[in-house]
């Protein structure tokens, strides 16, 4: 069975998706997931591009657009992770390093069209720990995602005052999903 993912987040997916589905035949060969939400995979590619774009943004490299970041960044970072991963991968890129590696040019055709950080398996953690340890070290004010850190770290911070305010007799509760002062 074929499987298909989306995210709505946008006008323009929502009518890939109808027109997506338009086009599918009534075989039950095909699975088609549509989510509100992006699941971790997608908030580290969307992660991923945006920090593209801010070391494009930054000049740092003589990066012109977030695409040459994401092809310089596949071959100093995805490459290795391939290799040390992905035995067929392993094999199959250094057959075509040992034949290419005096082309610069064939060399980036290469790592542009067979490099896939969005293979299956990918640790793209690992990437991206990589980039931004990278990037970071080198002065690029990379973007930091909140997903609600933010918000958590204040709420906590109000209480932490609010105890301090109400004397030390206050007792601290820690369940599962809150805290709790007494």
């Amino acid at each position: 069975m074929k499987a298909e993912s989306y995210f709505l987040g946008s006008t323009f997916v929502r009518e890939t998706v109808k027109n997506r589905l338009d086009e599918l035949k009534l075989s039950g060969s095909t699975k088609i997931t549509i989510s509100d939400q992006k699941d971790k995979t997608d908030r580290c590619r969307g992660l991923q591009w945006r920090w593209n774009t801010d070391v494009a943004n930054s000049g740092m490299g003589g990066f012109d657009t977030k695409e040459d970041v994401h092809l310089a960044a596949k071959w100093k970072w995805a490459v290795p992770i391939l290799n040390r991963d992905d035995e067929v991968f392993a094999e199959f890129y250094e057959v075509l390093l040992n034949q290419y590696q005096h082309d610069k040019e064939k060399m980036r055709l290469i790592v542009d069209r067979i490099v896939s950080t969005e293979t299956k398996g990918f640790a793209i953690g690992e990437y991206l720990t990589d980039f931004e340890r990278y990037y970071r070290g080198h002065g690029v004010p990379l973007t930091t995602p909140d997903d609600g850190l933010l918000k958590w770290a204040n709420d906590l911070e109000a209480k932490r005052k609010k105890r301090a305010l109400l004397g030390p007799k206050n007792n601290l509760t820690c369940t599962k999903n809150r805290v709790i002062y007494t």
